[in-house]
């Protein structure tokens, strides 16, 4: 009699049914830790995932190169703990339940309750369990799934703040600074993961100011901002004492003194005591976002008293604009000379 059957049809989806359910009857992954009883540890932390999304094949992947190493090393000798968790922590969970209760922000949860909406997350948090259960012995990852620990639980969190004084006791903790991205709306720190799950690319507002020099004629300092709403408050504008900055001529021809065209601030849009030259180009080669500047083409707007007569400018020929070096193609467009360069130092 053969020790293997012959088969002709090879299916196998029946194959692996069948060695699970072998695996399930010898209850092989619990043999695996019993004979090396004793033997040296390979720690194995599984980092959990958070079911309250089902499973994708991502999952399968991570959990097959996991699986790969923990049978490799008892292979070799040593004891491999597998203790399965789930994260009940972050924002995925509670954006899932802020998008079911219909609450934005956070001054809704807390008109809502703060303790009702706590047990909302704990009701949502392990919706898929089973579904990641499934999985988890379908694709025969061996990990012990009878006794998880769940990070909501008070043993988890106690155990937590008992290593955080241990590793304090011994002289590792310390403090220090680190650039993060912040959520107003949550009150708190983003992971790069977090910051994934709503990032998008938008086109952001921005305007070319202009600030008159009191004691130059037809001179103007020119900054781009994404603030435009600030502008009526500025009381000064600063300059980088290494920044390079050019100061250019341009001569004013028919035609280029523009009366609130599209984009401009126009009549209607003037506020006194400021010089807001608006942008025109509505952003045609860039998108002002992710450090680049939009290519807001610089035009004269009437905000000097109008085109001629009392309040005109004082030199209806030419004006100067002093602005960053590394702005200058971008901003100012048409004919110009430049007549001096400079640092924010000089």
């Amino acid at each position: 009699m053969p020790r293997y059957p012959e088969v002709e049809n090879f299916d196998h989806p029946s194959v692996e049914e069948a060695v699970l359910e072998r695996w399930q009857r010898e209850k092989t992954f619990e043999q695996s830790l019993e004979i090396r009883e004793g033997a040296e540890h390979f720690v194995f932390y599984e980092g959990p995932p958070t079911a309250n999304g089902k499973p994708g094949i991502h999952h399968v992947i991570s959990r097959t190169i996991k699986d790969l190493f923990c049978r490799y090393k008892t292979m070799k000798g040593f004891r491999v703990d597998r203790k399965a968790g789930w994260d009940t922590h972050g924002l995925p969970v509670e954006i899932e339940v802020e998008k079911e209760l219909g609450l934005e922000g956070r001054h809704m949860v807390e008109d809502y309750g703060v303790a009702e909406y706590n047990a909302k997350c704990r009701e949502s948090v392990l919706r898929y369990k089973d579904l990641w259960d499934t999985l988890t012995v379908r694709m025969g990852y061996w990990v012990d799934l009878s006794d998880p620990y769940i990070t909501f639980k008070n043993e988890y969190i106690e155990s937590v703040w008992n290593l955080l004084q241990r590793i304090h006791e011994k002289g590792y903790l310390y403090q220090g600074h680190k650039i993060q991205w912040y959520s107003p709306a949550n009150g708190t720190v983003l992971s790069s993961h977090e910051v994934s799950l709503g990032y998008k690319e938008v086109q952001d507002v921005s305007i070319v100011t202009r600030a008159k020099l009191v004691d130059e004629d037809n001179t103007f300092l020119l900054a781009w901002t994404t603030t435009p709403w600030t502008i009526p408050s500025n009381a000064a504008m600063a300059v980088g004492e290494k920044i390079e900055y050019v100061k250019v001529r341009v001569v004013l021809g028919e035609g280029e003194r523009e009366k609130g065209g599209e984009g401009e601030m126009g009549d209607g849009g003037k506020d006194p005591g400021s010089d807001v030259a608006r942008n025109v180009g509505k952003g045609e080669r860039g998108r002002g976002g992710e450090g680049e500047i939009s290519d807001f083409g610089f035009r004269i707007s009437e905000r000097d008293g109008g085109s001629g007569g009392e309040g005109g400018r004082e030199n209806e020929g030419e004006e100067f604009l002093i602005l960053a070096a590394s702005r200058l193609d971008t901003t100012v467009k048409g004919n110009y000379e430049i007549v001096e360069r400079m640092t924010g130092a000089d």
